[in-house]
C-alpha cells in the first residue's frame, strides 16, 4: 500500500502554475496579462523584430533564426549571421546587428552593404573593426540616425572578447535622399562595460541605455555622444544585474526587459512597477496597427502583452 501511494505521488502532474496577471500599479499601462505565444524554441532569444504580424528573433546559442508568420507557423532556420539587434530605416532597409559575426550589416536590395570600414573621431585613424568587439542592439531614429551598442561585459561572456577592451554607444548618419552627406560615427568610451539595451525618447532627443551588469538605466543626449551618461534609475535592488533591452511608448515610460520581468519607468526615472514573467526577458519589440502589442523574447520563450499606452517609435 505504502509502495503505491510512492508511486501515485511520483506520477501525479505537477500543480499548474498560477495565471499570470498585472500587477495593481501597472494596470494603466497593460490592458491585460502575457500571453505566452512560444516555449521551448531558442535558448537564448534576442533580435527581436516585428513587422505586419510577422515576428523573427534569434537563437543566438545556435545560430537559428525564428520567423512566426502572422498565421501562426513557425520556421526555423540556420543562419550564417546571427543577429543580436534589429531595425528597419526611414528608406526600407533592415539593419543587423551582430555581436558574434563582430559586424553591422544593412540588408538592401541589390547589396548588403557591412560598416566594418567606418573611420571613428578621436581613434587616430582607426575603424570600428579596430577597435569594437561587436554590436548588440540597435536603434535607429525618423532621420536615419543609427544608434547601438557594443558591450565589454556581455561579449565576454559569449568568448568573443572586444579587442581592446572598452564598452561603446555609437551614432552614425548614413546618406539618405535628404542626406546625402555621411557623418562619421560618434562613439562614447567609458560608459559602463555592461552597457547593452538602448531606446530613444518619444521626441528622440535622448538616447536611454542599460548597464547590464549593474542593474542600471543612464540617459545621455542623442544629439551629444561626447557628454558622459547620467544616472536615470538604479534599479539593483529590484532587478540585479540582467536589463538585456529597453522600449519606450509615446508618453515616455520606459520599459526595461530584466530579470524576472518587464520594469516600467515613469520618464524621470522612478518606478511604477514591474510585470512579472516565469523567466528572464531578453527582447522588447512594438507591433500592431496602432502600436500596442509589446512582444516579449524570454530565455527560451516568446509573450506579447496588450497596452494601454502607444509605442514611441516605428522603429
Amino acid at each position: 500500500m505504502l509502495r503505491a501511494l510512492i508511486a501515485l505521488f511520483l506520477l501525479a502532474p505537477a500543480p499548474p502554475a498560477p495565471a499570470p496577471t498585472v500587477p495593481a500599479e501597472l494596470a494603466q499601462i497593460f490592458a491585460a496579462p502575457p500571453e505566452m505565444r512560444l516555449q521551448g524554441v531558442a535558448h537564448t532569444a534576442e533580435g527581436l523584430f516585428v513587422e505586419r504580424g510577422a515576428v523573427v528573433f534569434s537563437d543566438t546559442n545556435f545560430w537559428q533564426q525564428i520567423r512566426i508568420a502572422p498565421d501562426g507557423s513557425v520556421l526555423v532556420q540556420r543562419v550564417a549571421q546571427v543577429a543580436n539587434g534589429r531595425a528597419r530605416d526611414g528608406d526600407g532597409h533592415l539593419w543587423e546587428a551582430s555581436r558574434l559575426s563582430q559586424r553591422l550589416t544593412r540588408r538592401g536590395s541589390d547589396t548588403d552593404i557591412v560598416l566594418d570600414a567606418l573611420p571613428t573621431p578621436a581613434t587616430n585613424g582607426k575603424t570600428i573593426a579596430d577597435t569594437r568587439g561587436g554590436p548588440t542592439r540597435l536603434v535607429i531614429a525618423r532621420d536615419n540616425r543609427v544608434f547601438w551598442t557594443d558591450p565589454a561585459a556581455y561579449l565576454e561572456q559569449s568568448h568573443a572578447p572586444p579587442r581592446d577592451g572598452a564598452s561603446y554607444a555609437f551614432r552614425w548618419r548614413h546618406p539618405t535622399p535628404a542626406n546625402d552627406q555621411v557623418d562619421r560615427p560618434v562613439r562614447r568610451e567609458g560608459v559602463p562595460r555592461g552597457v547593452l539595451g538602448l531606446a530613444l525618447s518619444p521626441d528622440e532627443r535622448l538616447l536611454y541605455l542599460s548597464d547590464y551588469e549593474e542593474g542600471r538605466v543612464l540617459v545621455a543626449s542623442a544629439d551629444d555622444l561626447a557628454a558622459a551618461p547620467r544616472l536615470l534609475a538604479d534599479l539593483s535592488a529590484s532587478n540585479g544585474r540582467g536589463i538585456r533591452a529597453l522600449a519606450t511608448d509615446s508618453e515616455g515610460h520606459i520599459y526595461c526587459a530584466a530579470a524576472r520581468g518587464i520594469i516600467v519607468l515613469n520618464p524621470d526615472g522612478s518606478w511604477i512597477g514591474m510585470l512579472p514573467l516565469p523567466e528572464a526577458a531578453t527582447d522588447l519589440a512594438w507591433d500592431g496597427a496602432d502600436r500596442r502589442t509589446l512582444w516579449i523574447t524570454t530565455l527560451t520563450g516568446l509573450f506579447r502583452v496588450t497596452t494601454w499606452i502607444a509605442g514611441a517609435s516605428p522603429r
